[in-house]
């Protein structure tokens, strides 16, 4: 699942002048886009609201994590391009000297699995267990969470995010085992709870407008 790209640029000092922040401007964004600096998150930028601009503070690494929400099917937009379009100036600059890497998720979790209890890693990895006494067909509960994927024993089982009006995760036995089992939540916002649960039907949203 290909859905992350992560964008890392340095920033040039010269930008921040005598102040200790600066106006980022970015051509588009498509579709989702995380802005930290230094690792540190500052700003979030939404092609549905039209996000194109946030102030950063000065650092030495302006990091952009894009995400695609999925392809267009329609009119001029069929085969359009993903990710950072149009460039980003930073106080009124061009910024050069980018480099992009896709995200693997399935290493992603496999960080969390083995990061040491208490760790951040990423934005927020969170890991679970639980326990069965033969495989099932289950469907996971993500009220609680933001926006982010959900991977149980190394299977990215897929996407959730609360704005969403699905709210289950649908996960077949075959990824499921008798015994321990184990849950990454890799979160990109924020979590209302830190805990999910199992719930015995699917809730995908209303039925009827």
């Amino acid at each position: 699942m290909g859905a992350l790209v992560r964008y890392d640029c340095p920033l040039p000092d010269t930008a921040f002048g005598d102040g200790d922040r600066a106006a980022l401007i970015v051509g588009e964004v498509r579709d989702l886009a995380w802005i930290a600096v230094d690792g540190v998150p500052v700003a979030r930028l939404s092609r549905t609201d039209h996000d194109r601009a946030a102030v950063i503070p000065r650092g030495e690494v302006l990091t952009v994590l894009v995400e695609d929400q999925g392809r267009v099917n329609y009119a001029e937009r069929i085969g359009e391009p993903k990710g950072l379009v149009g460039g980003i100036r930073l106080a009124g600059e061009p910024l050069t000297g980018w480099k992009a890497r896709p995200v693997d998720l399935s290493a992603v979790a496999a960080g969390i699995a083995h990061a040491p209890a208490g760790s951040t890693v990423g934005r927020t990895g969170l890991r679970g267990s639980f326990t069965l006494d033969a495989p099932a067909d289950l469907y996971l509960d993500t009220a609680t969470l933001g926006k982010g994927f959900a991977v149980l024993n190394g299977f990215v089982l897929g996407r959730y995010w609360r704005h969403s009006p699905q709210r289950t995760l649908f996960v077949p036995a075959p990824v499921t085992r008798a015994g321990a089992n184990e849950l990454i939540i890799i979160e990109l916002d924020q979590v209302a709870e830190a805990a999910v649960s199992f719930v015995a039907a699917p809730e995908l949203g209303q039925l009827e407008e």
